[in-house]
């Protein structure tokens, strides 16, 4: 047998990048892991179900355009119907004129409009009928007035001073865009409706459309000079989100309000409440980056 070639010896410096490179993957991982100083901006959101909403958007046009077609064919409304749809454009007029005696006699008519539909044995389906057909056409007379900038009669009967609450609020970016989405539209719109006509239980919104709409409110919340007023509007929205998302971290963001409003004792203990709650998890660096900026000097 010939004689087996040595085995070179390999340098101890050899491989040397190897173990560079992964002892640099470490420390960036530590990093990116050790907390930041950084002061609270945005809140977190609850996040709706998009599918959900698409498909409560969709029965609501269904069930107006069921009405419309039947109005159409027939020539006439139902009565009870019709009455509270003329009930509630009576109770925009005096929303849109500030008429408080106006106001208080719409509602009354309204509210006996409701209850006498709802004494129908297809009442109340007549009422979500109602809600579907006001919707189609509050969304189709927004759009007009975000081309034009000229809101129609039917937009205030519908809506009251809807349009001025957008533009004060912030809600038209330049160009005429409208900030809020047709789903936020849509439970601007149904919330108004649910609120006035006192059915809820029938006309109000789901839970995705509650996290679609408070989601919007927390990100874009109206114009408030007063810093106080801002903060009692944030929290308030803060206890709405933690009413419609369980899985929404209410700690994290009540201290993150607290944070915002330099209520420093009252962030912490909030922080630490998290903490005890959520050790980790999505929301963990995030909370001690939060909390690091009011330890800093």
């Amino acid at each position: 047998m010939g004689a087996q070639t040595p085995r070179r010896r390999r340098p101890w410096h050899e491989g040397w990048q190897a173990g560079v490179i992964a002892v640099s993957v470490a420390a960036v991982g530590l990093a990116l892991g050790a907390p930041r100083a950084v002061p609270p901006v945005d809140l977190p959101v609850p996040v709706p179900r998009q599918a959900n909403l698409d498909a409560t958007l969709a029965q609501h046009l269904r069930r107006g355009a069921r009405m419309a077609a039947r109005s159409a064919e027939a020539r006439v409304q139902r009565f009870d119907q019709r009455r509270v749809g003329e009930a509630v454009r009576a109770f925009g007029v005096a929303d849109l004129a500030r008429d408080q005696e106006a106001l208080f006699g719409a509602k009354r008519e309204l509210l006996a409009a409701v209850q006498a539909l709802r004494e129908r044995p297809d009442g109340d389906e007549q009422l979500r009928e109602l809600l579907g057909y006001q919707l189609s056409v509050f969304l189709r007379e927004l759009g007009a007035w975000r081309a034009t900038g000229q809101a129609s009669p039917e937009l205030g009967e519908l809506a009251g001073s809807i349009t001025q609450t957008i533009t004060e609020s912030g809600w038209l970016a330049p160009g005429r865009r409208l900030v809020p989405d047709v789903h936020v539209q849509a439970a601007l719109f149904q919330k108004r409706f649910a609120e006035l006509t006192s059915a809820r239980e029938v006309v109000g919104l789901n839970q995705d459309q509650h996290r679609a709409l408070i989601a919007f409110l927390i990100a874009h919340p109206p114009r408030l000079d007063n810093p106080v007023a801002l903060a009692s509007y944030r929290a308030r929205r803060v206890e709405e989100a933690a009413q419609v998302d369980d899985a929404y971290p209410a700690e994290l963001a009540r201290a993150m309000v607290r944070q915002q409003a330099g209520d420093a004792s009252g962030a912490i203990e909030a922080y630490r409440k998290h903490f005890e709650l959520h050790p980790d998890g999505p929301w963990t660096l995030r909370a001690r980056n939060h909390l690091k900026a009011l330890e800093a000097p």
